[in-house]
């Protein structure tokens, strides 16, 4: 079965401020990458500490955080931003 992506509202606003050509990187890096595939553990990191049970996935510039369902076969991405201040956030 495939995988299937998703955007929270909070990650929809963020994808807004990005920009277009940011907005193309990181849409089009998970329908390559992520979308369609056996699995999306492949593609990304599981996160400790703070950030314990939260997939990381690393574009270019941009990070993004996501829960896996790994049930329904869905990535849900939370956050996405700006590497330089990105892990200064908490879930």
């Amino acid at each position: 079965m495939t995988w299937h992506v998703e955007t929270a509202t909070a990650a929809r606003k963020e994808l807004k401020r990005m920009g277009k050509s940011g907005i193309a990187e990181v849409l089009s890096w998970f329908e390559e990458n992520v979308e369609g595939q056996k699995s999306p553990e492949v593609s990304g990191s599981y996160l400790t500490g703070n950030l314990r049970g939260v997939w990381r996935y690393k574009v270019k510039q941009w990070r993004a955080l996501a829960d896996i369902d790994f049930e329904k076969h869905i990535v849900t991405i939370y956050h996405i931003g700006w590497r330089e201040n990105f892990y200064t956030l908490k879930r």
